[in-house]
C-alpha cells in the first residue's frame, strides 16, 4: 500500500518553491526536508541558505544515488526508513556550530553537509553527466570536486582515491570517444594487418604492399613470394592507415569529445583524479567549534560566541586589570566526548547533560562567577581572581560537576588569564 506524504505532519520545503513560498514559510533551517517534484532546478536549490543541511525526499526517482530517499514509490512500511532519516539530519544538525549552520562559503556548506547526511562523499560512475562522476549530494559534481580539494588542502577530509578522469580542453567533459589512430594523419581509418619479410632482398612491410590479385609479389625485387618458411615469413602484425598508408606497430591514441567534438592527442590530454573523502578528526573539530576552533588555538576568543553579560563582565575586568592590576580568569570548557556521547545517547541527552554540568560547576563556584553557553564549547568567568586561585576552584568544580551527569563528556578546562585577555 503506498503512503500518501502529506499524513506525515512534516514541515516540507517543497522543491520547486512556489512563488513567495520562501518568503511566507519558516526559516529553512525549521523545516524537515526537501521534498523533490521536478528535477529541472536542482542546482538552484544550494543558493537557498540552510537547504544543503536538510534531507533530500526525491518524489521523481529521477536523483537516483543524489538524493538522501527514493520516496517516489513510499510504502507505509517505510515510514520508519523516512523518520529515522530526517530525525538523523536534526540529531546532526544540532551539533553543527552556529557559524557553519548559517555560513555562505561553499566549502563550509559541503563539508557541514556530508556531516549531517552522516556518509562520506561517496563518487559513482554517471554516464548521464558530462563528468561521468556524480556524488551522493544534488551538487553539481564539477563543484563537489574542486570543494573537496579545497577542504582537503586543509586537512578537513580525508580522500580515498576512486579513479581518473580525461578531460576535453575546450568544455572539461569527460565523455570521450577514445580511438586508435595514425600517427602521421590522425585518421582513425585503419586496418591490421600481416607484416612480411622477403627473406632475399630483406624487405618489410605490410602484406597489402606485396599483394596483387592471388599473388604476393616484393614491392622492392619484383621476385614472388611462393613458399611460406623458405621465401618469406610473417613476424607479426600492424597497423595500416587506409588515408595515407601509412604503417606503423604502434598507433597513436586519439580523443574526440562527444560532447563538443573537440580533437586532443592522447600525449596531451587533461587528466582529473576523483576521490572518496570523509570527514577527518581536525575536520569535526571545525564543524563543532566553527572559526573559534582556528582563534583558540592561537589562545584568541570570538566574541561572538559569547553571550552579552559575559562580553560586558570581559571588558568591565580587562578595564579593571589595565586600570589597577586587578586578576581575572576565563575559563573555556570543550566537550572532547560530546561526539561518542552522541552516537550512545543521543543529542538531545547530551544537551541536557552538558546543562547539568554547567550548573554543577557554577554551584561549586563563587556567586560571582558568569557563564556563558555557546553550541560547542561552554564559558566561565571568574573574576577577581588569580590563576592560582582558579585553578584549584575549577579542579573541585570539575570533579564536582563530573559527578552530577550519568555519563562522561569527557571536558577540558582551558584557561585564560588577565594578560591573555586584557590590552
Amino acid at each position: 500500500m503506498s503512503l500518501s506524504l502529506e499524513t506525515l505532519n512534516l514541515t516540507v520545503l517543497h522543491w520547486p518553491p512556489e512563488a513567495g513560498q520562501l518568503n511566507n514559510q519558516p526559516p529553512v533551517y525549521d523545516f524537515d526536508a526537501v521534498f523533490v517534484h521536478d528535477i529541472d532546478r536542482m542546482s538552484q536549490l544550494w543558493g537557498v541558505p540552510g537547504a544543503h543541511l536538510l534531507p533530500v525526499i526525491d518524489l521523481t526517482g529521477q536523483l537516483g544515488a543524489s538524493a538522501d530517499l527514493d520516496a517516489s514509490n513510499l510504502r507505509i512500511g517505510d515510514v520508519e526508513q523516512l523518520h529515522d532519516l530526517i530525525h538523523g539530519f536534526y540529531d546532526r544538525r544540532t551539533q553543527l556550530q552556529t557559524d557553519l549552520v548559517r555560513s555562505n562559503d561553499l566549502a563550509d556548506q559541503v563539508l557541514s553537509r556530508i556531516f549531517v547526511c552522516g556518509k562520506g562523499l561517496e563518487p559513482r560512475y554517471d554516464g548521464a553527466d558530462r563528468h561521468l562522476v556524480g556524488f551522493n549530494t544534488t551538487l553539481d559534481p564539477e563543484v563537489v570536486i574542486a570543494q573537496e580539494q579545497v577542504l582537503a588542502s586543509r586537512q578537513y577530509l580525508k580522500t580515498a582515491f576512486f579513479d581518473r578522469f580525461h578531460l576535453c580542453g575546450n568544455c572539461s567533459s569527460a565523455r570521450f570517444n577514445v580511438h586508435e589512430e595514425c600517427p602521421t594523419c590522425r585518421s582513425s581509418d585503419l586496418q591490421e594487418e600481416s607484416y612480411i619479410h622477403h627473406f632475399r632482398c630483406a624487405y618489410q612491410g605490410p602484406e597489402s604492399d606485396f599483394r596483387q590479385d592471388d599473388d604476393l609479389i616484393c614491392p622492392k625485387c619484383r621476385r614472388e613470394l611462393s613458399h611460406f618458411g623458405n621465401d618469406y615469413d610473417r613476424p607479426g602484425q600492424m597497423v595500416v592507415c587506409n588515408s595515407c598508408r601509412t604503417a606503423t606497430s604502434e598507433p597513436a591514441v586519439g580523443f574526440v569529445c562527444t560532447d563538443c567534438g573537440q580533437k586532443t592527442d592522447g600525449d596531451a590530454i587533461k587528466t582529473r583524479d576523483v576521490a572518496a573523502a570523509v570527514i577527518s578528526d581536525e575536520g569535526l573539530r571545525y564543524l563543532k567549534a566553527g572559526a573559534s576552533h582556528l582563534s583558540l588555538s592561537s589562545r584568541s576568543l570570538r566574541f561572538a560566541d559569547l553571550s552579552l553579560e559575559l562580553v560586558i563582565a570581559l571588558n568591565k575586568s580587562a578595564r579593571s586589570y589595565n586600570t589597577d592590576g586587578t586578576p581575572f580568569v576565563l575559563c573555556y570548557i570543550a566537550y572532547e566526548g560530546e561526539q561518542q556521547a552522541n552516537s550512545e545517547f543521543g543529542s538531545r541527552q547530551v544537551a541536557q547533560a552538558r546543562k547539568v554540568f554547567l550548573e554543577a560547576m557554577l554551584q561549586a563556584l563563587p556567586p560571582t562567577a558568569i557563564r556563558s553557553r555557546s553550541s560547542v564549547n561552554d564559558y566561565i568567568l571568574l573574576p577577581d581572581t588569580d590563576a592560582t586561585q582558579a585553578h584549584d576552584l575549577l579542579e573541585k568544580a570539575h570533579h564536582s560537576a563530573r559527578a552530577s551527569i550519568r555519563f562522561d563528556l569527557a571536558a577540558r578546562l582551558s584557561l585564560l588569564g588577565a594578560e591573555d585577555l586584557a590590552a
